[in-house]
């Protein structure tokens, strides 16, 4: 039932029906004090969803009560807290709080993700020049300094000044424009100095061999949108409201699994009385950073032309979720895969037997793979043209481009397993029985 269906069966409630007071116990009983004034507080701030009314009577008392009816207010609450701890200005945790997945009105997130994107830019220039937060600073002395010490630390590492100056007017200059400023000499300078820079990964280096002046060029005007600071808040001004809470929408889909994750860790801190849950220590502090990046390749890709791709998958898995056998059987088969990992932890070919084991009894399992493939099929109907060829055209290009560089017996063998095509066997499969029937 879960510790908030607890709750509201003790007090007449419908499910997921909790007053303030009610997430403080439950959530300080996990471990992890609220008070009921910081609750209150950060609904009036609007970090936390609106509370509803209801009659005197529902929730077996005499008066009037006021609840919120959002089954994850738990977990916004505990990620709101966290994120207070990891950046001390509310805005900025509600900002992270939302990169998590979590809900709030668009128009008013969109300026305040641009205001949380723009400080670390406008903190590193401050610190350059010692400025404090409210002392005016100048740009041009701030990059000087900059670049002086990107030149430093360049030479240390044997890369060029052009490399130095170029990923600093790239991070941190806002009137730097990558078609324009970006001259094909540092272009050229900087692919020599590709080897240098990825000298600790052979593969890497190998395929930096193939890069052409071009190739970096076209790579610096594409990252310049997320690199640069002022160019990525830019960006998201430029984004309208009902695209952006597409983007989201899309990203809180993607991140269900981490909001299950802390909801099960606060059940089990307040089953056991320990709040040191790894989903709840470990949680928060990267759900915000993946978030962020799913946001930016979200964008990215929407941009590319792919918006409709993205929207049908979405939609797709929210249908196929949606059914009630997939998702008990889909729940099953995670939760006996954890419970077999947890045990044979450090024997992974006995998890792996045991595993097998498990598939050939269930039936659970026998009706995920069946659905899985077809999901599969169906996803491979939306995404599969379009990753044949973006696939097929880069695999012709590495080919061709390696061709010119065989003379090199380690480069040659580093691009032939780059361009060879293997099988990859999945971190989690359902293994299939060979005496089932189809």
């Amino acid at each position: 039932m879960g510790i908030s269906g607890e709750i509201a069966e003790k007090r007449k409630l419908k499910p997921n029906m909790l007053t303030p007071l009610e997430v403080s116990r439950l959530l300080t009983a996990a471990g992890h004090r609220i008070t009921v004034r910081a609750l209150v507080q950060w609904r009036q701030q609007g970090l936390l969803p609106p509370l509803t009314r209801i009659a005197p009577g529902t929730g077996g008392g005499p008066r009037a009560a006021y609840v919120w009816t959002d089954p994850e207010v738990l977990t916004q609450a505990l990620s709101l807290k966290a994120s207070m701890k990891l950046r001390a200005r509310v805005q900025m945790a509600k900002v992270l709080t939302w990169l998590a997945g979590y809900e709030y009105p668009t128009d008013q997130i969109k300026e305040e993700w641009i205001a949380f994107e723009e400080w670390p830019w406008e903190n590193t220039l401050r610190r350059a020049l010692g400025a404090s937060s409210n002392e005016p600073f100048s740009l041009d002395d701030a990059l000087a300094v900059l670049g002086i010490e990107a030149r430093t630390e360049g030479n240390r590492q044997r890369l060029s000044d052009a490399f130095a100056e170029v990923s600093t007017r790239l991070q941190f200059d806002p009137k730097f424009r990558a078609g324009s400023d970006f001259s094909l000499r540092q272009a050229e300078q900087i692919r020599k100095d590709l080897p240098i820079w990825l000298k600790k990964d052979p593969s890497m280096r190998a395929l930096a061999a193939m890069v052409t002046t071009e190739d970096v060029r076209r790579f610096i005007e594409l990252v310049q949108d997320y690199w640069s600071r002022p160019r990525l808040t830019a960006l998201i001004r430029r984004i309208p409201d009902v695209e952006l809470a597409e983007i989201h929408r899309d990203v809180r889909f993607m991140l269900r699994p981490y909001r299950a994750w802390l909801a099960e860790g606060l059940e089990q801190a307040e089953r056991t009385g320990d709040p040191e849950q790894m989903a709840l220590i470990f949680g928060p502090r990267i759900a915000w950073f993946v978030g962020r990046f799913l946001m930016l390749a979200d964008i990215q890709i929407r941009r590319w032309g792919y918006s409709s791709h993205i929207n049908q998958t979405v939609s797709y898995l929210e249908e196929w979720l949606s059914v009630d056998e997939n998702r008990r059987d889909l729940t099953k088969v995670i939760a006996d895969y954890r419970e077999v990992v947890s045990r044979d932890v450090r024997d992974a070919g006995a998890a792996r037997q045991e595993w097998e084991r498990l598939a050939k009894k269930t039936a659970e399992y026998e009706r995920l793979r069946n659905a899985g493939n077809t999901l599969v099929e169906d996803l491979s109907a939306i995404w599969g043209p379009t990753l044949r060829t973006i696939f097929g055209s880069l695999e012709s290009t590495l080919k061709e481009r390696a061709a010119g560089l065989g003379s090199d017996p380690e480069i040659a063998a580093r691009l032939a397993s780059l361009t060879r095509t293997r099988s990859v066997e999945p971190m989690m499969t359902i293994p299939t029985d060979p005496s089932a029937t189809h």
